[in-house]
């Protein structure tokens, strides 16, 4: 959504915030959130505000969102607004141990800094055991199915 010059969105004095605005612009439900990711002006004087989706305090992989801005005036919002249906949460889950032993056999690998003592690799943030974190995310490799699922990213 952009704003051409001259014909900028004013902001409506009820819009106070950030927040009000993507409230008003996108179709959120009252159990939609958003985070802020990051906050920059450039050097047009333009302020760039960057949000992250979260669906009940889950965070929704892709589901980011920039307010532009300059004066206070409303110059574009970029970014993608994932639609989540409360039914992701009926479907049966996994357990984190499963996903990361799912994940392994997929991955088919022989060995794993956090199995193995490693002198080369001191760091210890490498000789960690992955861990998950759930997230819901759409299925890129099925375009068929336009709906989010939940899912663990490692």
């Amino acid at each position: 959504m952009s704003f051409k010059n001259g014909q900028q969105h004013k902001l409506k004095t009820s819009l106070k915030n950030d927040k009000e605005i993507l409230n008003h612009y996108l179709p959120l439900s009252n159990l939609d959130q958003y985070k802020t990711v990051n906050i920059k002006i450039d050097s047009y004087d333009i302020k760039h505000s960057t949000y992250q989706q979260y669906y009940q305090n889950i965070k929704v992989e892709f589901g980011t969102f920039t307010i532009h801005k300059k004066n206070n005036n409303l110059k574009s919002l970029t970014g993608n607004f994932i639609k989540v249906k409360q039914s992701i949460f009926n479907k049966k889950r996994i357990s984190e141990k499963e996903a990361l032993k799912f994940a392994l056999k997929n991955i088919n690998g022989k060995n794993y800094s956090w199995k193995i003592k490693n002198k080369i690799l001191k760091d210890p943030k490498f000789n960690k055991k992955p861990k998950a974190e759930i997230v819901i995310c759409k299925d890129f490799k099925n375009s068929k199915n336009k709906n989010a699922s939940l899912a663990y990213k490692l």
